[in-house]
């Protein structure tokens, strides 16, 4: 049987990632920004706000982290914590063994949970 060529566009837009986030919208004193993944270094979650953290600052955005992490491509973001998720690019070291970190570039700490280590670790050497 012949797929039919929608089919076999559509898989290949998947295969290329064409359904990954590239863009969201953040809500700062009553008007939307839009906002590049590319530019984003991490996102982490505090008091039921989910924060996209920028070289230009923070921004309070409307996407749980757990949506986040289904809609990110993978090979430019990974779940840290419960509260965090990182790009891959910015890391710049794991530390410890009981209490894990990551330390990303620009010298920020964060929490880096047990079972992230794992996940972290084989995206890191590129697995």
């Amino acid at each position: 049987r012949v797929p039919s060529p929608a089919l076999s566009s559509l898989e290949s837009s998947l295969k290329s990632g064409a359904n990954y986030l590239n863009k969201l919208t953040d809500r700062a004193r009553g008007e939307r920004r839009i906002l590049e993944t590319a530019k984003i270094l991490l996102f982490t979650s505090e008091d039921h706000c989910t924060i996209a953290h920028t070289a230009e600052g923070e921004h309070v955005i409307d996407v749980s982290l757990t949506h986040l992490e289904e809609r990110l491509d993978p090979r430019g973001f990974v779940r840290t914590h419960r509260n965090s998720i990182a790009a891959i690019d910015q890391i710049e070291s794991i530390g410890g063994t009981e209490d894990s970190y990551l330390a990303l570039k620009g010298g920020l700490r964060l929490p880096l949970s047990r079972s992230a280590r794992k996940e972290v670790l084989a995206k890191l050497q590129g697995k």
